[in-house]
């Protein structure tokens, strides 16, 4: 089997996402792609403030993660005409 896969990002990109209801930029530190019977699952790991940090443990779904901190708002909030 042989698959293109195309991911929304990559490593070393900064995104925006929610973390207890703050906005908060982070570095994508690894993309982790799973293939199984039910199709291809993405998910991003992020640097860690230091060598120990929750965020070395944690794994965020692309749905969670936002290429700018308007498009944030924008999910959050709605378009605002």
């Amino acid at each position: 089997m042989k698959k293109t896969i195309e991911t929304k990002f990559e490593p070393g990109q900064k995104v925006w996402m929610l973390i207890n209801s703050k906005a908060v930029e982070k570095e994508i530190k690894r993309v982790i792609v799973t293939f199984n019977s039910d199709g291809m699952t993405v998910v991003y790991n992020m640097v860690g403030e230091t060598e120990y940090s929750s965020d070395n443990y944690e794994y965020y779904d692309e749905t969670r993660l936002f290429q700018s901190k308007d498009a944030l708002k924008e999910h959050v909030f709605g378009k605002v005409d």
